[in-house]
């Protein structure tokens, strides 16, 4: 019996194993974070869609799957080589996402964000750093065509990278469209940019002489292969240089009055032109052309500076970058900003009661959903997250509090924070050498919640109570982190307006009391229809949908529809 593996596959150790598991675990933990679910698809696939796909080299590393009993017999009785498969292993995961997405299109949301972290499988010689069997880690939005979804991706991308530890990298930015924009100025057909882009995709494994050669083989045009030749032999590319090559070039002399030419969407405004008329508005012809719409000067026509004036402030320090503003930032040709360093938070639930969402439920077991809310609402405002769960154990809790001030710039609890008797926190601060900042809020609900710092690091410990740990999180944890991320000092403050009710609430309050709600238009709602009951510590669902916390100040009564209050915004 032979007991090493097959070459180019390997059999990994259990320490190996708990170190993939937890880069994993980190990465899918940012993922779903951001909104993004887990699919999982055969490892197979049919030899028709691997052999249909637009895989390029790929196709021809595919592990296939011979046919079984009288269907092989017959192919091998035919004598065609490619009859005699009809499944085959899958060499990455873009194909059986398609396939899974055309036949499921219909339960699923749109846009679809999808996680897929699964092995795949090539036919290739194995040397260092290329297995036969590895694992793809993807995500994906689909149903979206917007800028918008590729900016989220790169963004959650990077987010995972620092997750697991990486804090310098650099990201590389790859659009197919600027590819073959680029090719296409450079002089080679359109028809022929597909078996152009796979031929460049080799750069790495032959070198700008390797790709070179190749496309002069393939006929293309030699001032095209030179003209490429030149690109790759300059390394680096800025936005500029590509910029240069994708974009139509002006006509070398001036237009005559009563003459159009034709330019694409971004061009530059030839010489004596003054309007630009769209394709749709006339005849499309070439050596003449129908017009069939007027126009005026400077009609259609974007002037030099007109988006961004020189001087102009895209974003001050402390934005937070938006799509809109790296998407203003790139068409001002700037590859990168300064920014700060994205910061970890560590959530710590505490309580021997909880149990991971998924494991079966037991009496006296709850689920931990403080857990899961507060990294999914630090992961919403661009924190990375490491979230921990120990049992009612001074000792654990002291464990996993040293651990989490280790790796995170700052850690928020949930649990033990009261007088109970197993209320261990306070204790387990004072051990840590804490030095406390407040024990205790003036208000309802998450009046023990208490904040410390610890060897330079703050530490929030909420309540157990979910609504009451939600509250404490917005009010005082989230301005603090936001603070100590950049941003800006107006932004990390809960927004103040006054709103008019268009539900009640039935309770007095003796102290301030702060109830989720929804605003919109200057009016808000208390969900719940003013019941006291839907408003509880341990109530979660009413939050849902909830942007804002409506203040009732201390020794009021109930309050009707129509009254005024005070609301207090979510920040985003």
């Amino acid at each position: 019996m032979k007991i090493n593996p097959l070459k180019g596959m390997k059999d990994y150790l259990p320490a190996e194993q708990r170190l993939r598991d937890y880069v994993q675990g980190r990465i899918l933990e940012t993922y779903r974070a951001s909104g993004f679910e887990r699919i999982a698809t055969p490892l197979l696939e049919d030899m028709e869609n691997l052999d249909k796909s637009e895989g390029g080299e790929n196709l021809n590393l595919i592990f296939k799957v011979l046919k079984r009993g009288e269907k092989l017999d017959a192919a091998l009785a035919a004598g065609s080589e490619k009859a005699l498969s009809d499944m085959g292993l899958r060499y990455d995961l873009t194909l059986p996402l398609s396939r899974y997405y055309a036949a499921n299109r219909d339960k699923l949301p749109t846009p679809f964000k999808v996680i897929q972290t699964d092995r795949v499988f090539r036919a290739e010689r194995p040397q260092k750093g290329r297995l036969r069997e590895f694992v793809q880690c993807d995500i994906d939005i689909v149903g979206d065509a917007s800028p918008n979804a590729e900016i989220e991706l790169i963004d959650v991308t990077a987010r995972a990278l620092l997750a697991i530890g990486f804090a310098d990298f650099t990201v590389n930015l790859n659009d197919r469209r600027l590819l073959r924009g680029m090719l296409e100025g450079m002089g080679f057909a359109p028809e022929t940019l597909d078996s152009v882009c796979i031929t460049f995709d080799k750069l790495d494994k032959v070198g700008p002489d390797g790709v070179a050669a190749e496309l002069a083989e393939k006929g293309c045009p030699a001032p095209a292969v030179a003209a490429l030749r030149a690109f790759l032999g300059q390394g680096a590319a800025d936005l500029s240089a590509v910029a240069a090559l994708c974009a139509d070039k002006a006509p070398a002399a001036a237009l005559p009055v009563g003459c159009a030419a034709r330019i694409m969407t971004g061009a530059p405004l030839p010489e004596g032109a003054d309007c630009v008329l769209m394709q749709e508005l006339t005849d499309s012809g070439e050596e003449t052309v129908q017009l069939y719409s007027s126009l005026k000067p400077q009609q259609n026509v974007v002037l030099r500076g007109g988006d961004i004036a020189a001087g102009a402030i895209i974003a001050a320090e402390g934005t937070p970058l938006t799509p809109a503003h790296l998407g203003v930032l790139a068409g001002q040709g700037y590859a990168e900003v300064p920014v700060y360093r994205t910061l970890t938070v560590g959530i710590l639930s505490t309580g021997s009661e909880l149990l991971a969402p998924g494991e079966p439920w037991a009496p006296g077991k709850i689920y931990d959903a403080n857990g899961i809310q507060n990294a999914a609402r630090l992961g919403q405002l661009g924190f990375a997250v490491q979230r921990r769960h120990c049992s009612d154990d001074p000792e654990a809790i002291a464990c996993q509090l040293r651990e989490l001030l280790t790796g995170c710039d700052a850690v928020i609890t949930s649990g033990g924070v009261s007088v109970g008797q197993k209320d261990y926190l306070p204790a387990v601060l004072e051990r840590l050498g804490a030095q406390m900042l407040f024990a205790g809020v003036a208000q309802k609900p998450g009046s023990p919640m208490l904040a410390a710092e610890v060897a330079g690091k703050l530490v929030f410990c909420l309540s157990g109570n979910p609504f009451a740990a939600a509250a404490t999180l917005e009010q005082y944890a989230v301005p603090a982190l936001l603070r100590a991320a950049g941003r800006r000092e107006e932004g990390c403050i809960l927004p103040r307006t006054t709103c008019t009710l268009t539900t009640g609430f039935s309770k007095s309050s003796k102290g301030d009391r702060y109830l989720r709600a929804k605003a919109a238009g200057g009016s808000v709602t208390i969900p719940g229809e003013g019941s006291a009951e839907a408003h509880s510590s341990g109530s979660l669902s009413a939050m849902i949908g909830c942007n804002c916390l409506v203040k009732l100040p201390a020794g009021s009564g109930p309050v009707a529809p129509g009254e005024e209050v005070e609301v207090l915004y979510f920040v985003y």
